[in-house]
C-alpha cells in the first residue's frame, strides 16, 4: 500500500512537472518570437535601438543636427500595433523621451509666457500625464491601442479628435512695437484667432504683457539688426520643431497686417494641407506685377514669391518639404542657397499665381484705411488680409468694418432664416403650428415688400416697430405741450450751436465729435451703398447738421450734404440724409459696491469764524445724531484762534462719546492743497475721503450716494453742488415766492466747479495728489481733476441735491491768489454768486430809474 501511494504521488509530480515546464518552454519561446517580431518590425517602422517601445515623432529640426537629405518617415497613424506589450513602460519611456527633448529645446529658446500661464501649462501638462498613466493602469496592458481608443468609455471624443489646430497665426514684430502696434493687433483681430505667437528678436527686457499674449524671443538675433527674411527663417524653423506635427496651416504676418482669422480659415479648409501650399500675394518686380497687374515678360525670381509683408500662408505639406533644406537655408552655412528664397527657389515652388489672391490679400497702397472712404468700400469687405495699416488707431478703425461687415452678413443669414420658417409654416401639422408662429421670429421686410411687420412690443406711447434691418425701434414720443418739445442741436464742420449749454456756439469735443464724425461716415456709406463706382458721391462739404437725443428711441441725426460727381466733379449734388442709432433692447446690470465704507471728512481752516459754528452745527444734525458711519479730520493752519478752535471742537466730543473728530496741525502759510493732502495723508489707503469746505450744509442723504458713486480703483465722484445767491439781495429784488430752497431765484449749480469729491485715499495718491505750490484759494481743484483723468479713473459727476453752499462773502486778493487767471476767475466768482440775472436786471433797473436815467 504504501509503494502504491507513494508510486502514485511520484507520477503524479513527474507529471505536474512535465506540464509546468512545458508551459513555460512555450511562454519563453512565444516572447522570443514576439521580441523577435517587434525588433524587425520597429527597424522598418523607423524606432531606434535605445528605446524599443517607443515611436519616434520626427527627429528634432536643428540646424546642428539634420540628415543631409530629407529621408521620408512612414506615417505613424497607418502604423498598427498588434500583440500584448507591455504598454506601462511603453507610456512611460516614450514620456521620457519627451521630457528630454522638450528639455533641450528650452534651453536653446527663449520663450517670454506670464508666469499665470505657465502654472496653467503645467498643470494641464502633469494633468494629461496623469491620465495617460491612468489609462495604462485601467486597461491598456493586454490591448491593442486602437481597440482601447475604440472601447475605453474614460476617452471621451475631445480627447481623440481636438488635437490638431487648423490655423497657426506667427505674428513678426519689434520690441519696440510691442506695447503699441502689436498690442492693438492683440486686442482686435488676435482675439478671434486659435493660436497667435508674436516674434522679436532676442532682447535683454521684455514688458508686462496681457494675459495670454505669448510672446517668443528668437536666439541669436539681434531684434534690430535682423532682417525679415531671417527672422521668418527663424520662426519657420521654430514652429517645424515644435508645432509641424499637430497644425495644418502656418500664417506669417508682420504687425501692420490686418487679419480676418475665421473667414480664412474656411478659405484654408477648401484645399489639402498635405499637399505644398505657398499661398500669399505675389511680389512685385521683376517678372512680378505689370501697371496693369499682369505679368512682365522675361520672369524672374519675383514671380516665383509671395509678399511676405502681406502675409504668406504656409501649409503642413510645403513645411514638411522644406524641413529638410532648413540648415542650408541658414546664411552661413556653407550651402548654395541663400535665405528662404533660395530654398523655396530649389524646391522649385511658385506663389500662388491665382487672380483671386489679390482680393483675398489686399496691398492697400492707397491707404484707404486712412481715409474717410473707408466705410464706403465694398470691395475691402471680401479681403482676408490687409497691409499696411501702420498705427494702432486704425488696426481699432479696420476691425470695426469687418465687425460691420459681418453683423451685416449675420442681419441677412437671419432674414433667409426668417424666410425660410415662414415657406415651412403651412406644411407643419395644423396641432403644431401654435409652437412655430413667423411672427415669433424676427420679421422682415425688403424694399420692394408693401408689408407692415407685427408688433413686437407695446408701451404707453405706442406700439414698437421694426426697421428693415430687423432692429426694434421705439416709438416717437409726440408732445403735448411746448415744454415736451425735443429741441435739436445745430452744427456745422466746426461749430455746434445749442440752447443747453451756457455757450451759445462752442466747438464740437469729446464724444459728441465721435458721435458726429460717426454719423457723417455713416451717411455717406448709405449714399453710395449699391452704387458702380463711377456713379459714387465723393464728399465736398456739410452744409447743415442737425442732432438730438430721444429717450424713447437713440441718437438723431439729420444732415445734409453738399457731393460731387465722381465722373465729373464740376456737378454737385445737394442730399439729406437722416440717421437714427437706436438704443438696445436689452438691460445690462451694472455692479454696485456690496460693502459701504466710512465716509471721512476733510476740510481746511486757517482759524475761528461764524462758518465753521455753522458746519459743525450742521455736521451734528446730518451726522452725529443719526449716528451715521463718518469721521471728521480738520486740518489747522497756525494762527492766533488755534486754541478757541480746539475748545468748540472738544466740546462736541464730550456731548458725542462715539463721535471721531481729529485734528491735523500745520504750520506756515495757508493752503488750501496743502492742508488738504496733510489731512489725506492721515487716512490709510481703503478710506474713502469727503473733501469738503466748511461753507456747506450736507444732507445725510448726501453720505449714502458718496459711498455709492465713488469705486476703488475705478471711480471718483464729483458732484455738482447748488451755489446760494446773497440772501438779502435774493429778498429784495425777488417778485415770486421765495419758500424754496433750490430753485432758479435762490442759486445755481456750480457746473465750473470740481473742489468737493469722494475719492478713496489709494486714487488720490495715485493721482499725485493736490499741487503743494499753488497758494490761497483757486485753481487746485481743476488741476487736480485732470491728474484723475490722467490716472484712467472714472469721473462721476452729478448734480447732488444733498450738498448747498452757502453765500458768504468773497475776497479776491492779488496777494493770496496763486495767479492772474485764479485772480480774474475769483473775480467773476464773486460777481455770479451775486444773484439771478432777472434780480441782477432789476437791480440795475431800480437803480437807473431812481438815477433818472430811464424817463
Amino acid at each position: 500500500m504504501r509503494c502504491m501511494s507513494k508510486c502514485v504521488v511520484n507520477r503524479s509530480t513527474r507529471v505536474y512537472t512535465v506540464l509546468l515546464g512545458g508551459i513555460t518552454f512555450g511562454f519563453v519561446l512565444s516572447t522570443l518570437i514576439q521580441n523577435l517580431s517587434l525588433s524587425e518590425f520597429g527597424k522598418s517602422a523607423g524606432w531606434t535601438a535605445d528605446y524599443p517601445y517607443a515611436v519616434v515623432r520626427g527627429g528634432r529640426a536643428s540646424f546642428s543636427n539634420l540628415p543631409a537629405a530629407a529621408q521620408q518617415q512612414p506615417d505613424e497613424e497607418q502604423i498598427d500595433i498588434g500583440g500584448y506589450y507591455d504598454y506601462e513602460r511603453l507610456v512611460l519611456l516614450q514620456e521620457e523621451k519627451e521630457g528630454q527633448r522638450e528639455g533641450e529645446e528650452r534651453n536653446e529658446r527663449k520663450e517670454f509666457v506670464p508666469q499665470a500661464q505657465q502654472q496653467q501649462i503645467a498643470s494641464d501638462a502633469l494633468s494629461d500625464k496623469m491620465k495617460r498613466r491612468e489609462y495604462v493602469k485601467e486597461g491598456w496592458q493586454g490591448r491593442n491601442v486602437r481597440e482601447t481608443m475604440e472601447g475605453n468609455p474614460a476617452i471621451r471624443l475631445s480627447d481623440e479628435l481636438a488635437t490638431r489646430r487648423t490655423l497657426l497665426v506667427a505674428v513678426i514684430t519689434s520690441i519696440n512695437k510691442l506695447m503699441s502696434q502689436t498690442l492693438a493687433v492683440q486686442g482686435t483681430w488676435a482675439q478671434e484667432a486659435s493660436h497667435v505667437i508674436y516674434f522679436t528678436g532676442e532682447v535683454k527686457n521684455l514688458p508686462h504683457l496681457p494675459h495670454g499674449m505669448v510672446v517668443v524671443q528668437l536666439e541669436g538675433l539681434d531684434d534690430k539688426q535682423a532682417g525679415w527674411e531671417l527672422k521668418e527663417l527663424s520662426v519657420l524653423n521654430y514652429i517645424s520643431i515644435n508645432y509641424l506635427e499637430n497644425t495644418d496651416w502656418v500664417l506669417i504676418v508682420g504687425d501692420e497686417t490686418y487679419v480676418s482669422p475665421e473667414p480664412l480659415e474656411m478659405e484654408l479648409n477648401k484645399y489639402d494641407a498635405s499637399m505644398s501650399v505657398y499661398l500669399g500675394r505675389p511680389q512685385e518686380g521683376e517678372g512680378g506685377e505689370g501697371e496693369e497687374g499682369g505679368e512682365k515678360e522675361g520672369g524672374g525670381a519675383a514671380d516665383k514669391l509671395c509678399n511676405s509683408a502681406s502675409g504668406v500662408v504656409y501649409s503642413r505639406g510645403f513645411l514638411e518639404q522644406l524641413k529638410p533644406y532648413l540648415p542650408v537655408c541658414w546664411p552661413g552655412n556653407g550651402g548654395e542657397m541663400k535665405g528662404l528664397s533660395g530654398c523655396i527657389s530649389v524646391m522649385g515652388l511658385k506663389c500662388t499665381a491665382a487672380e483671386q489672391v489679390k482680393d483675398l490679400f489686399v496691398n492697400d497702397a492707397k491707404s484707404l484705411v486712412e481715409s474717410s472712404g473707408l466705410f464706403q468700400n465694398t470691395e475691402l469687405s471680401k479681403a482676408l488680409l490687409v497691409h499696411p495699416v501702420k498705427y494702432p488707431k486704425y488696426m481699432y478703425l479696420l476691425h470695426s468694418f469687418f465687425k460691420e461687415v459681418e453683423y451685416n452678413a449675420s442681419l441677412a443669414r437671419a432674414r433667409s432664416l426668417v424666410q425660410v420658417i415662414k415657406d415651412t409654416h403651412p406644411f407643419i401639422p395644423s396641432h403644431l403650428q401654435s409652437n412655430f408662429e413667423p411672427t415669433k421670429t424676427p420679421p422682415t421686410t425688403t424694399p420692394t415688400e408693401d408689408t407692415t411687420p407685427p408688433p413686437l412690443a407695446t408701451s404707453s406711447l405706442g406700439p414698437s416697430v421694426q426697421s428693415s434691418e430687423g432692429v426694434v425701434v421705439r416709438p416717437r414720443h409726440i408732445p403735448k405741450n411746448k415744454f415736451e418739445i425735443n429741441n435739436w442741436e445745430y452744427f456745422n464742420q466746426t461749430r455746434l450751436m445749442t440752447i443747453f449749454h451756457e455757450s451759445p456756439a462752442r466747438g464740437i469735443i469729446g464724444g459728441t465729435r465721435e458721435e458726429a464724425r460717426f454719423a457723417l461716415t455713416k451717411a455717406i456709406y448709405l449714399i453710395n451703398q449699391g452704387r458702380p463706382q463711377k456713379e459714387r458721391y465723393v464728399f465736398d462739404k456739410l452744409e447743415n447738421g442737425y442732432h438730438r437725443v430721444d429717450p424713447m428711441r437713440g441718437s438723431e441725426f439729420v444732415l445734409d450734404f453738399v457731393f460731387r460727381k465722381s465722373s465729373n466733379h464740376n456737378v454737385r449734388i445737394k442730399k439729406r440724409v437722416g440717421i437714427l442709432r437706436p438704443f438696445h433692447e436689452t438691460v445690462l446690470p451694472v455692479d454696485t459696491p456690496e460693502v459701504l465704507p466710512t465716509v471721512n471728512f476733510v476740510t481746511v481752516l486757517s482759524g475761528l469764524s461764524a462758518r465753521l459754528e455753522t458746519f459743525l452745527a450742521n455736521y451734528e444734525s446730518s451726522v452725529l445724531v443719526p449716528g451715521e458711519d463718518a469721521t471728521l479730520t480738520i486740518v489747522l493752519f497756525d494762527g492766533p484762534d488755534v486754541g478757541k478752535v480746539r475748545s468748540v471742537i472738544q466740546s462736541y466730543k464730550t456731548r458725542y462719546r462715539a463721535a471721531k473728530i481729529n485734528i491735523v496741525d500745520v504750520e506756515g502759510e495757508f493752503s488750501r492743497g496743502v492742508g488738504l493732502h496733510k489731512g489725506i495723508e492721515a487716512l490709510k489707503d481703503e478710506d474713502l475721503a469727503f473733501i469738503v469746505d466748511i461753507d456747506f450744509d450736507i444732507a445725510t442723504s448726501f453720505l449714502q450716494r458718496c459711498r455709492l458713486n465713488a469705486v476703488q480703483s475705478k471711480q471718483v465722484y464729483f458732484p455738482i453742488f447748488f451755489k446760494l445767491y446773497n440772501p438779502e439781495f435774493v429778498s429784495q429784488y425777488h417778485r415770486g415766492n421765495s419758500s424754496m430752497r433750490i430753485a432758479r431765484h435762490t442759486g445755481h449749480w456750480a457746473h465750473y466747479s470740481f473742489g468737493m469729491l469722494c475719492i478713496f485715499a489709494s486714487d488720490y495718491h495715485n493721482a499725485g495728489g493736490f499741487d503743494n505750490s499753488m497758494k490761497g484759494w483757486g485753481e487746485e481743484d481743476i488741476d487736480f481733476m485732470n491728474r484723475v483723468l490722467g490716472k484712467g479713473l472714472e469721473i462721476f459727476r452729478a448734480p447732488d441735491p444733498g450738498l448747498i453752499h452757502n453765500w458768504h462773502r468773497k475776497v479776491c486778493d492779488k496777494v493770496t491768489v496763486s495767479n492772474p487767471v485764479a485772480y480774474d476767475h475769483c473775480l467773476m466768482s464773486k460777481g455770479e454768486n451775486l444773484a439771478d440775472r432777472i434780480e441782477l436786471a432789476q437791480y440795475v433797473f431800480d437803480s437807473e430809474l431812481k438815477k433818472g436815467n430811464l424817463l
